[in-house]
């Protein structure tokens, strides 16, 4: 099992970890912290802010959302600017 496959799976992460860091595209995303129903996501890079607050059923649901933000980011105007030079 990889190391995806293994922050996808609930069972996975010991029922003593409270809070989880979440990286993606080499940000830290956020943290993630256990909950009754599943996990709640702190954002602590702003590119995330979106999905602050946002109570996930896995850390796998919430890798995908950041992932899908931080791609985003990528293909955003700031981000399509011509090289200055």
């Amino acid at each position: 099992m990889t190391d995806a496959d293994r922050s996808s799976d609930p069972s996975s992460v010991p029922a003593s970890a409270g809070i989880l860091v979440l990286s993606v595209a080499g940000r830290r995303a956020g943290l993630a912290s256990r909950h009754s129903e599943g996990f709640l996501f702190h954002a602590c890079d702003h590119l995330f802010n979106d999905i602050d607050g946002r109570l996930f059923a896995s850390i796998g649901d919430m890798r995908i959302a950041a992932r899908c933000l931080a791609s985003l980011e990528r293909l955003s105007p700031r981000a399509l600017r011509p090289w200055p030079g």
